[in-house]
């Protein structure tokens, strides 16, 4: 049996249209955001 979910990985294409998708769509908050090198976040 799982125990409850607190981080999961997914990589995407386009990082805002992802989050934008997460919040407008599916009702998420985004929480904390911190740069991962030139060109990524962790969200």
């Amino acid at each position: 049996m799982f125990g409850p979910m607190k981080t999961v990985g997914i990589y995407v294409s386009d990082q805002e249209k992802a989050v934008d998708f997460y919040v407008a769509t599916l009702g998420f908050e985004v929480r904390r955001r911190m740069q991962m090198g030139a060109e990524a976040e962790w969200v």
